[in-house]
């Protein structure tokens, strides 16, 4: 079924057309902003791990990535970053229903008092072209309670790896560090808080609940049902 936009300040809107509600996520508390184009749609889950928000709403075709060049996205969402933040993956194709599709994830390490927090939030943003319309996908996914198991695991098993790779050389603990950190697009370039190792999507299986994980989740659900 399309989700059914409701009737606002007495001005009707039409059927928002993509689907972005997964059944286990939730409504949100409040409507979503003014400021928000609408239609919208928003919606969140939250387990131990994470706390996830999604907001929806159509944009004008200008407002939206290139949906033919990752090459290009990754270049501009490049152009945006922070020095906390970083690029994780960027992909296009087709949904299962033939719609055109781009998104980019990013994570950001905020700070406080200059010293960065340690709890990592994983942010998407996903356009699906559906007919005429534009649609963008906002997510936020953000590491809840106990922080960490999944970059310790991932940096013992790459450490393990180098060992392996390279039995006679000794690399120090700092220089291991820091080849666990790389763009997933260009290994030369080191700007930022880089992707690490531990992030790749083969570890999403062993860490279902990591926000990273549940971010890959959604955006297959989006894919797999528009």
């Amino acid at each position: 079924m399309r989700q059914e936009v409701q009737e606002m300040s007495g001005q009707n809107f039409k059927a928002f057309e993509l689907k972005v509600k997964p059944d286990e996520y939730g409504d949100l508390n409040k409507p979503l902003p003014d400021t928000v184009p609408k239609p919208n749609v928003g919606c969140g889950i939250r387990n131990d791990e994470c706390f996830g928000l999604i907001f929806a709403w159509i944009v004008a075709p200008e407002e939206a990535m290139d949906y033919d060049s990752v090459e290009d996205t990754v270049k501009d969402v490049r152009l945006s970053l922070m020095e906390n933040m970083g690029l994780l993956e960027c992909k296009n194709g087709l949904t299962a229903k033939g719609h055109k599709y781009i998104y980019a994830i990013r994570k950001i390490q905020e700070t406080v008092q200059g010293l960065p927090k340690p709890e990592v939030s994983y942010l998407l943003n996903l356009n699906v072209n559906v007919g005429e319309d534009d649609y963008f996908v906002n997510g936020s996914f953000t590491e809840e309670g106990m922080t960490g198991a999944r970059d310790s695991f991932g940096f013992a098993m790459f450490q393990n790896a180098i060992k392996e790779k390279y039995p006679e050389k000794h690399f120090t603990t700092k220089e291991i560090m820091k080849m666990f950190f790389e763009d997933p697009y260009d290994a030369e370039y080191r700007e930022g808080f880089l992707m690490n190792f531990s992030e790749r999507d083969i570890f999403d299986e062993k860490f279902p609940d990591h926000p990273l994980s549940i971010a890959r989740k959604y955006v297959k659900w989006v894919l797999e049902n528009n």
